[in-house]
């Protein structure tokens, strides 16, 4: 029976592998191809150029996404424990915006954090929170639009502590 468990991992491991490689197939070609055709300089008029611009930058933004697809996946089948530890939510907030703004190098978003007083301090895993503002941030920067503002209100509902990624 361990066998035969192991023989199914080992074909799950193998689509998923076919699949990963399928789906980072085309953003690749498509880079490749938009990057030659700019770098040849067969590209002449301004639209055109921004054209292939936006085509690599897509084509970016989905090598991205698929990578952070990918890493979330493995971290789910790690199965980390959770670490508890006490929180001040205000402090984490304001250290993964920072954090967050300085990776973005150049892109001119600008990031506002709001903190209500009290600051709340709960009990959790410091890093999965990370984790999960640092996703809601870069949903928040792929889907601003042309606003590049983003504020992070950081409070109280009444009863339990709140954090709101606020885009455009």
């Amino acid at each position: 029976q361990s066998r035969r468990r192991a023989a199914a991992v080992a074909r799950m491991q193998t689509d998923f592998v076919s699949h990963v490689s399928h789906q980072l197939k085309t953003p690749l070609s498509l880079l490749s191809a938009a990057t030659e055709t700019v770098e040849l300089d067969r590209v002449r008029s301004p639209e055109k150029l921004a054209q292939y611009l936006g085509i690599i930058r897509n084509e970016v933004g989905r090598l991205s996404s698929l990578v952070q697809q990918i890493l979330e996946f493995s971290r789910v089948q790690q199965r980390r424990a959770l670490e508890f530890d006490t929180v001040d939510l205000a402090a984490l907030v304001r250290e993964t915006v920072e954090a967050f703004q300085a990776s973005l190098s150049g892109r001119r978003f600008t990031f506002r954090v709001v903190e209500e007083a009290p600051s709340p301090f709960l009990r959790a895993d410091p890093a999965a929170l990370e984790q999960v503002l640092a996703n809601l941030l870069d949903n928040a920067v792929k889907y601003s639009g042309a606003a590049k503002e983003v504020t992070v209100r950081v409070g109280w509902d009444g009863v339990n502590a709140v954090v709101d990624v606020i885009d455009s």
